[in-house]
């Protein structure tokens, strides 16, 4: 019995930090064996259109195995094929439990406040990307940080509705 937690335990921590890369692009089928060897899944060359099937939850199947894939409590991180534009809107960033990255492997960040803080933007990567909504402002402070830590700020095209 013994042997059995042993071999279970070894799997689990192997999993936690094993990492499957699916080229959007390139795969037409996902084994959903991959999930229990897999703790990080990453999603690569997505564009504007894939966003536009995953904010519309579109039943496509590298969306039905995102869905899969956070059933499964994997960590789920999406890089784009494309340069983060105004197409990209904040909420699909806030919406899904998921790392967003640009073509570059930056990571990219929203928030839900209308005034965004200096605090905020100190949570935030150095030489990040932080998506705002049309209507959202920054404090002085935060834009001290964003200048000090090299974000690059995009407007969504959406507008700021308050929460």
């Amino acid at each position: 019995m013994d042997a059995l937690v042993k071999l279970v335990l070894e799997r689990l921590e192997k999993r936690m930090t094993s990492t499957a890369t699916f080229m959007v692009t390139e795969c037409n089928s996902y084994d959903e064996h991959i999930l229990l060897q897999n703790q990080l899944i990453s999603f690569s060359g997505i564009d504007y259109g894939h966003i536009r099937e995953l904010m519309g939850d579109t039943l496509v199947p590298w969306v039905t195995y995102l869905h899969r894939a956070l059933a499964y409590d994997c960590e789920v991180t999406i890089r784009l094929a494309v340069p983060v534009t105004s197409l990209m809107n904040p909420s699909v960033i806030l919406d899904w439990p998921i790392k967003f990255l640009d073509k570059f492997g930056r990571p990219i960040y929203a928030s839900h406040q209308a005034w965004i803080t200096a605090s905020f933007v100190r949570s935030c990567e150095s030489q990040s990307i932080i998506v705002i909504y049309r209507g959202q402002r920054f404090t002085m402070a935060a834009r001290d940080e964003i200048e000090r830590l090299g974000i690059t700020i995009i407007e969504g095209n959406e507008k700021y509705a308050s929460r």
